[in-house]
Protein backbone atom coordinates (compact mmCIF):
# COMPACT_ATOMS: atom_id res chain seq x y z
CA UNK A 1 0.00 0.00 0.00
CA UNK A 2 2.98 2.48 0.75
CA UNK A 3 4.20 1.79 -2.69
CA UNK A 4 1.07 2.10 -4.22
CA UNK A 5 0.46 5.99 -2.37
CA UNK A 6 4.43 6.65 -3.20
CA UNK A 7 3.20 5.96 -7.45
CA UNK A 8 0.02 7.87 -6.81
CA UNK A 9 2.07 10.76 -4.96
CA UNK A 10 4.72 10.84 -7.59
CA UNK A 11 2.37 10.57 -10.90
CA UNK A 12 0.31 12.90 -9.59
CA UNK A 13 3.42 15.27 -8.55
CA UNK A 14 4.97 14.67 -12.66
CA UNK A 15 1.30 15.59 -13.55
CA UNK A 16 1.45 18.92 -11.54
CA UNK A 17 4.74 19.99 -12.92
CA UNK A 18 3.32 19.35 -16.51
CA UNK A 19 0.45 21.45 -15.43
CA UNK A 20 2.20 24.35 -14.21
CA UNK A 21 4.46 24.16 -17.27
CA UNK A 22 1.07 24.42 -19.05
CA UNK A 23 -0.22 27.42 -17.32
CA UNK A 24 3.39 29.17 -17.51
CA UNK A 25 2.61 29.11 -21.16
CA UNK A 26 -0.76 30.02 -20.93
CA UNK A 27 0.05 33.31 -19.09
CA UNK A 28 3.26 34.09 -21.59
CA UNK A 29 -0.02 33.96 -24.42
CA UNK A 30 -2.00 35.99 -22.89
CA UNK A 31 0.61 38.75 -22.46
CA UNK A 32 1.38 38.62 -26.01
CA UNK A 33 -1.87 38.91 -26.62
CA UNK A 34 -2.66 41.46 -24.90
CA UNK A 35 0.18 43.27 -26.67
CA UNK A 36 -1.06 42.12 -30.00
CA UNK A 37 -4.44 43.39 -29.34
CA UNK A 38 -2.43 46.94 -28.21
CA UNK A 39 -0.38 46.61 -31.26
CA UNK A 40 -3.67 46.27 -33.80
CA UNK A 41 -5.20 48.75 -31.73
CA UNK A 42 -2.32 51.58 -32.83
CA UNK A 43 -2.08 49.73 -36.26
CA UNK A 44 -5.52 50.98 -37.15
CA UNK A 45 -5.41 54.24 -35.46
CA UNK A 46 -2.52 55.11 -37.72
CA UNK A 47 -4.63 53.52 -40.81
CA UNK A 48 -7.31 55.45 -40.24
CA UNK A 49 -5.54 58.68 -40.16
CA UNK A 50 -3.61 57.83 -43.47
CA UNK A 51 -7.40 57.02 -44.47
CA UNK A 52 -6.61 53.41 -45.01
CA UNK A 53 -10.13 52.28 -44.53
CA UNK A 54 -9.42 48.65 -45.78
CA UNK A 55 -5.87 47.97 -43.76
CA UNK A 56 -8.24 49.90 -40.64
CA UNK A 57 -10.44 47.45 -40.86
CA UNK A 58 -8.44 44.46 -41.20
CA UNK A 59 -6.21 45.85 -38.01
CA UNK A 60 -9.92 46.15 -36.44
CA UNK A 61 -10.84 42.67 -37.42
CA UNK A 62 -7.71 41.25 -35.67
CA UNK A 63 -7.94 43.16 -32.61
CA UNK A 64 -11.38 41.63 -32.09
CA UNK A 65 -9.97 37.79 -33.21
CA UNK A 66 -7.37 38.88 -30.51
CA UNK A 67 -10.07 39.34 -27.55
CA UNK A 68 -11.75 36.40 -28.67
CA UNK A 69 -8.62 34.94 -28.08
CA UNK A 70 -7.57 36.01 -24.95
CA UNK A 71 -10.78 35.75 -23.13
CA UNK A 72 -10.12 32.29 -24.35
CA UNK A 73 -6.64 31.94 -23.08
CA UNK A 74 -7.69 33.74 -19.84
CA UNK A 75 -10.88 30.85 -19.52
CA UNK A 76 -8.57 28.07 -19.79
CA UNK A 77 -6.35 29.79 -17.14
CA UNK A 78 -9.10 29.64 -14.82
CA UNK A 79 -9.72 25.91 -15.32
CA UNK A 80 -6.00 25.19 -15.11
CA UNK A 81 -5.61 26.94 -11.61
CA UNK A 82 -8.68 25.27 -10.89
CA UNK A 83 -7.27 21.48 -11.44
CA UNK A 84 -3.85 22.54 -9.91
CA UNK A 85 -5.57 23.37 -6.47
CA UNK A 86 -7.35 20.65 -6.76
CA UNK A 87 -4.48 18.51 -7.94
CA UNK A 88 -2.60 20.26 -4.87
CA UNK A 89 -5.44 19.29 -2.18
CA UNK A 90 -4.94 15.95 -3.73
CA UNK A 91 -1.36 15.59 -3.09
CA UNK A 92 -1.23 17.41 0.57
CA UNK A 93 -3.69 14.52 1.17
CA UNK A 94 -1.57 11.61 0.11
CA UNK A 95 1.24 13.25 1.16
CA UNK A 96 -0.44 13.31 4.50
CA UNK A 97 -1.74 9.66 4.34
CA UNK A 98 1.81 8.54 3.03
CA UNK A 99 3.40 9.85 5.81
CA UNK A 100 0.63 8.74 8.27
CA UNK A 101 1.43 5.22 7.15
CA UNK A 102 5.30 5.57 7.64
CA UNK A 103 4.75 6.36 11.14
CA UNK A 104 2.17 3.46 11.46
CA UNK A 105 4.72 1.07 10.33
CA UNK A 106 7.62 2.57 11.93
CA UNK A 107 5.13 1.79 15.15
CA UNK A 108 4.21 -1.28 14.18
CA UNK A 109 8.27 -2.45 13.99
CA UNK A 110 8.91 -1.13 17.23
CA UNK A 111 6.07 -3.25 18.43
CA UNK A 112 7.54 -5.54 16.55
CA UNK A 113 10.87 -5.32 17.79
CA UNK A 114 9.60 -5.18 21.34
CA UNK A 115 7.42 -8.42 21.37
CA UNK A 116 10.94 -10.18 19.87
CA UNK A 117 12.83 -8.79 22.77
CA UNK A 118 9.98 -9.64 25.01
CA UNK A 119 10.23 -13.05 23.46
CA UNK A 120 14.26 -13.29 23.67
CA UNK A 121 13.72 -11.99 27.78
CA UNK A 122 11.10 -14.66 28.46
CA UNK A 123 13.30 -17.09 26.44
CA UNK A 124 16.33 -16.37 28.77
CA UNK A 125 14.58 -16.48 31.72
CA UNK A 126 13.59 -19.66 31.18
CA UNK A 127 16.95 -20.71 30.45
CA UNK A 128 17.83 -19.09 33.64
CA UNK A 129 15.55 -21.23 35.33
CA UNK A 130 16.78 -24.36 33.79
CA UNK A 131 20.37 -23.27 34.75
CA UNK A 132 19.24 -22.80 38.09
CA UNK A 133 17.59 -26.19 38.22
CA UNK A 134 20.29 -27.95 37.06
CA UNK A 135 23.12 -26.43 39.45
CA UNK A 136 20.45 -27.09 42.48
CA UNK A 137 21.18 -30.62 40.81
CA UNK A 138 24.54 -30.77 40.38
CA UNK A 139 24.92 -28.80 44.04
CA UNK A 140 22.32 -31.66 45.83
CA UNK A 141 24.62 -34.63 43.54
CA UNK A 142 28.12 -32.95 45.34
CA UNK A 143 26.25 -32.91 48.69
CA UNK A 144 25.38 -36.34 48.18
CA UNK A 145 29.01 -37.41 47.21
CA UNK A 146 30.72 -35.23 49.27
CA UNK A 147 28.23 -36.86 52.01
CA UNK A 148 29.31 -40.37 50.71
CA UNK A 149 32.76 -39.67 50.48
CA UNK A 150 33.00 -38.57 53.88
CA UNK A 151 31.19 -41.94 54.77
CA UNK A 152 33.66 -43.84 53.07
CA UNK A 153 36.64 -41.97 54.53
CA UNK A 154 34.67 -42.86 58.48
CA UNK A 155 34.32 -46.01 57.37
CA UNK A 156 37.87 -46.86 55.99
CA UNK A 157 39.35 -44.49 59.48
CA UNK A 158 37.38 -46.78 61.51
CA UNK A 159 38.36 -50.04 59.90
CA UNK A 160 41.95 -49.48 60.03
CA UNK A 161 41.30 -48.35 64.01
Amino acid sequence: MEKEIKNTVGRLQSEMNAKKAQKERLTRAIFEHKDNIIQYDRYSQKAQEDNDLKLANTHITAKEKAKEDLKKLKHKNVKLAEQLEEMDQTYETLSGRLEDYQIRIKEVDNQKQKLEMDKKLSELEAYEEQLQYEVGEAKALLEITQYSNDFEVEKEVNDMK
